[in-house]
């Protein structure tokens, strides 16, 4: 089975900055719309998930390792985190 990866390429800041309530649910709408349509044609979204605000991310210096105990209020748990692959889209 083929399997895919999808990016929604956009100003994250202006999400989470500019748009209006209203502005961010018909967003919110192209997207199930979009997941919708892929079920629609036999395909199955088996991962996803929002990325936040870059005012909440972690910059780390290019070579750094991070602290493992440095996370921002919004990271999971170091348990929750998975060494797998990325979630990806199916297309079968």
């Amino acid at each position: 089975m083929t399997e895919y990866v999808v990016l929604f390429v956009g100003d994250a800041d202006r999400w989470w900055t500019t748009m209006s309530l209203e502005e961010r649910k018909a967003g919110y709408t192209e997207f199930q719309r979009f997941g919708a349509e892929l079920t629609r044609r036999g395909h199955q979204i088996v991962g996803g998930a929002e990325l936040h605000s870059t005012a909440d991310a972690k910059r780390i210096a290019p070579g750094a390792v991070p602290s493992p105990t440095a996370r921002s209020p919004r990271s999971p748990s170091r348990s929750a985190v998975s060494t797998r692959s990325a979630p990806t889209t199916s297309t079968t």
